[in-house]
């Protein structure tokens, strides 16, 4: 369900996704999902959230390894990245700091701290090529 409401997000963008989107993309009507969710902001705030974790946890699995090979796996990443971007048109957190940056605590708050969490990932792999 959360996968169904990410990808309408990812697709279309927050101001852009209706209710009714979401309805039809999860299947389910209105009250159930926001007797799930609460709000329309909440199913993006937990989207965002879950593509973030998914991100790091992605960019740390392909990244870091045994020091040996880790310039050829962070060329690897990033190369898959630019895939991944180009077929979905665009990225998602991108998405919502252009629609939703610095007007909104909670995605400010996820984006923040996706970056320092990634930020630390890079540093981690750097130092591994160093070695």
């Amino acid at each position: 369900m959360l996968d169904a409401i990410r990808n309408t997000f990812w697709d279309r963008g927050y101001a852009a996704t209706s209710v009714d989107d979401l309805v039809r993309a999860t299947g389910l009507g209105k009250g159930s999902l926001y007797g799930a969710f609460g709000s329309k902001r909440e199913m993006f705030v937990r989207a965002l959230r879950e593509y973030c974790e998914g991100g790091l946890a992605y960019a740390e699995r392909t990244m870091l390894g045994a020091d040996t090979g880790t310039l050829r796996r962070m060329r690897g990443y990033v190369r898959g990245m630019v895939e991944l971007v180009v077929q979905r048109r665009g990225c998602l957190l991108a998405k919502a700091i252009a629609e939703l940056g610095g007007e909104s605590d909670d995605v400010d708050t996820i984006v923040c701290d996706f970056y320092r969490r990634y930020e630390s990932i890079f540093m981690r792999a750097i130092r591994q090529s160093q070695r």
